[in-house]
């Protein structure tokens, strides 16, 4: 979890413990304020009057802890250089197509920053994979893709356009490549266990096939019969 996740999980918590305090603190200054005025100040009372003031003065202090908490600015989510590639679409693209997605990514973020907006909220991935697809030069090409709205075109479509071209300027040697990830390390418990499976499978699969069953329901038209 990073810095970002950590402050909102941190601030809502500390929102529900508020509100929860303040229930508990309304309740006991209402049965103080009910209780005492009838019964005289005995032992029982005392012990609501307690409760109703502790329990606001723990309100009062997670209100306070709730407020300086939110007066700080939110950390910045975390940059993951190979998000891009995550877009649907991304791997069949040509290198020069995932440089263009590259710049459209990093640009989005950019402007995601810059107006304190979720990246989606900007443009979606698939108006990003549409523009690093048909790489238009122009506005009138770029107007033609979907996703690309009248909105997005006069906000955004210079930025667009520039994206495009950073992309498309780049040299062979800088073009990105696909990362890869190292194949997942199974230990020698876990191979044994796989094994196992896979005899057990060979001998019993052909007995626990759930094929006679789905024919029996196609011919029933989904019902069972008992047998």
């Amino acid at each position: 979890m990073d810095e970002r996740a950590r402050y909102f999980r941190k601030l809502r918590k500390l929102r529900r413990s508020a509100r929860r305090w303040s229930v508990f603190a309304g309740t006991f200054a209402g049965a103080t304020a009910v209780l005492v005025p009838y019964g005289g100040l005995g032992w029982p009372d005392a012990v609501w009057a307690a409760l109703s003031g502790g329990t606001v003065a723990l309100t009062f202090w997670r209100w306070h802890d709730l407020r300086e908490l939110a007066a700080q600015p939110a950390p910045e989510r975390p940059i993951d250089p190979d998000a891009y590639v995550g877009v649907k679409g991304a791997r069949d693209l040509p290198a020069r197509g995932l440089a263009v997605l590259r710049e459209l990514w990093n640009l989005r973020e950019q402007l995601a920053r810059a107006a304190d907006r979720p990246p989606f909220k900007v443009f979606g991935e698939d108006t990003l994979l549409r523009v690093a697809q048909t790489l238009p030069r122009d506005a009138a090409t770029l107007a033609t893709i979907p996703g690309v709205t009248p909105r997005v075109l006069g906000r955004w479509g210079p930025a667009l356009l520039g994206a495009v071209e950073r992309g498309l300027a780049l040299d062979d040697a800088e073009l990105p490549t696909l990362p890869r990830h190292p194949r997942p390390v199974i230990s020698g418990a876990m191979s044994r266990r796989i094994e196992k499976l896979r005899r057990w499978q060979d001998k019993f699969g052909a007995r626990f096939s759930p094929a006679p069953l789905l024919q029996d329901l196609a011919k029933s038209g989904g019902r069972f019969h008992k047998g």
